[in-house]
């Protein structure tokens, strides 16, 4: 569970030192709330939220978390060592200055960074004029390698889309995860820029063969830093996680991985929890309708995923897909129309990249879920606990059908005992 704490509402625009991001999913709202004051930060109640979803930490987000109030931050990153010992932000990088680095070395603050890659290639995170938002780009480039180079702990988050991930500029947006990674960057996570007909950033949005070809070179690219080497300083290769989510879903060692690949409802999104700075708590953004928060209602049945498993996949659902287990829809505010009840608007890129991981598994010797006579079944097991509000893990299924077949005496087929490499 990622609890995720907002200490500026949705304020993030270029004017007030953040960015204007041409994609941005809460475009309209947060132009009109950037003209008022910065909201009032209430720290008990903010700590009554954060405790009560008895998550192991909690990270800043915003908008742009980094605009909050010098003092608001400390409080809050205080609280955050204290009883957790560790702090986490997610940020463009621009705000950054030096009083922000002396807060993260001393409060354990592990710093997210959200950059689409170098020069042009970030330019649809706008800082204002085109000199502007180089300008900004270099400095958060910087930002994010001193936070390597001081081991900070840093990550990064790149959306994909025409600016940065065309054919023309892939290459070099491979090349500059391949000299972060030197520069000590072990996490990214890729998202694909998602947008309909009337949003913003539709304009950015690639063609499905092109954002395909994106992702291929990024898992070629791990794949290839993952060879060993004699290179002193590549202690460990840069991971993307969504390769490696795949893996651990395919594998059935999926107890942990990132949200988009848990059963999910707009009103019941449990991976994401938004704590307001007043204190209030909402779900995840992403499945907000028009920028609105919409409540948790926690332990409904998971309406979404049980439905697509029932739909056809002519009518927008799921049924009969052998993926179904790993993707579950995908995330309900990325879907086919804006329609939550129908599957991710990226079928077709994520069932061929769970096919591409598929047969890399079978071509080392393990059996995937997806392979498995029991297939079925394992379904079967996770819609019974979407019915009752949970989020059954592909592992834990298969573990209850184990359990099950030894307790009958029966004997297992040749896939529940395939040879697990990693």
């Amino acid at each position: 569970m990622t609890v995720e704490v907002n200490p500026v509402g949705i304020r993030c625009g270029a004017k007030n030192g953040g960015l204007d991001c041409a994609y941005c999913y809460e475009r309209c709202a947060r132009m009109a709330a950037e003209a008022g004051p910065l909201p009032t930060v209430d720290l008990d109640a903010i700590k009554t939220q954060v405790s009560a979803a008895r998550g192991d930490h909690f990270s800043l987000h915003g908008g742009e978390a980094l605009l909050a109030r010098t003092e608001d931050l400390e409080r809050l990153w205080a609280w955050g060592l204290e009883k957790y010992g560790r702090n986490g932000i997610q940020t463009s990088g621009r705000p950054i200055t030096e009083e922000h680095l002396r807060l993260f070395r001393k409060y354990k603050v592990h710093v997210g960074f959200s950059i689409d890659g170098p020069g042009e290639l970030n330019d649809a995170r706008c800082a204002g004029t085109a000199a502007e938002t180089r300008a900004a780009t270099a400095h958060s480039e910087r930002m994010l390698r001193r936070c390597l180079r001081e081991e900070h702990g840093a990550s990064l988050i790149v959306t994909l889309h025409k600016v940065n991930a065309s054919p023309a500029r892939l290459p070099r947006l491979v090349a500059w995860f391949r000299s972060l990674a030197r520069a000590g960057l072990r996490s990214a996570r890729l998202h694909v820029l998602q947008a309909g007909p009337r949003d913003a950033g539709h304009a950015l949005v690639l063609p499905v063969h092109e954002a395909i070809a994106a992702m291929r070179a990024a898992r070629a690219l791990q794949c290839d830093l993952a060879r060993p080497r004699w290179i002193p300083w590549l202690r460990c290769p840069l991971q993307f996680d969504v390769f490696v989510d795949m893996r651990k879903l395919l594998t059935a060692r999926d107890d942990q991985v990132t949200c988009l690949w848990n059963a999910c409802d707009p009103w019941s999104t449990t991976s994401v929890i938004g704590v307001n700075p007043d204190g209030t708590r909402h779900g995840c953004g992403r499945s907000a309708e028009d920028s609105r928060w919409i409540p948790m209602a926690g332990g409904s049945p998971l309406v979404r995923s049980i439905a697509l498993s029932e739909t056809p996949q002519a009518e927008g659902g799921c049924q009969g897909c052998r993926f179904f287990v790993a993707c579950k829809g995908n995330c309900p505010g990325q879907t086919e129309g804006g329609d939550w009840r129908s599957r991710s608007s990226d079928c077709e890129l994520w069932r061929t990249l769970l096919e591409d991981e598929e047969a890399a598994l079978e071509a080392e010797g393990w059996t995937p879920v997806t392979r498995r006579t029991d297939l079925a079944e394992i379904e079967e097991r996770m819609k019974a606990g979407w019915a009752v509000g949970q989020r059954p893990s592909i592992r834990s299924a298969v573990d209850r059908r184990k359990s099950q077949a030894c307790h009958d005496g029966r004997h297992l087929d040749h896939a529940d005992s395939a040879r697990w490499k990693r």
